[in-house]
């Protein structure tokens, strides 16, 4: 079976959300939660702040699996940015994190 991720992105009042999510809680499944710690280099690049920029350099893990992740192109919903992601050993994580920084990443957010 496969998975996809849906992601619907747009204004939304407080109240809006309140009724969304009582919908959501309501008609959808709850299929799984997901533990995960985010380093964002990207708010440090020149890129032209989080709208502007074109590029998104990540580490984070997923329920302790490391992973790089780089996206690229326009942000905004109506633009189709590519993602690639590169999956590493459980115990990586910190060697990522030093390695980033030797690369010139020394923040994050």
């Amino acid at each position: 079976m496969s998975h996809f991720e849906i992601e619907v992105r747009g204004k939304m009042s407080n109240d809006q959300y309140k009724a969304t999510k009582k919908y959501l809680s309501t008609n959808g499944k709850y299929v799984e939660s997901k533990r995960r710690r985010l380093i964002d280099y990207s708010y440090y690049l020149s890129d032209g702040g989080v709208r502007g920029r074109t590029r998104d350099i990540r580490l984070r893990t997923t329920n302790g699996i490391p992973e790089i992740i780089v996206k690229v192109g326009q942000w905004g919903g109506k633009d189709q940015r590519k993602e690639f992601s590169v999956m590493c050993p459980d115990e990586d994580f910190d060697k990522l994190v030093q390695m980033f920084a030797i690369l010139g990443f020394k923040r994050g957010g």
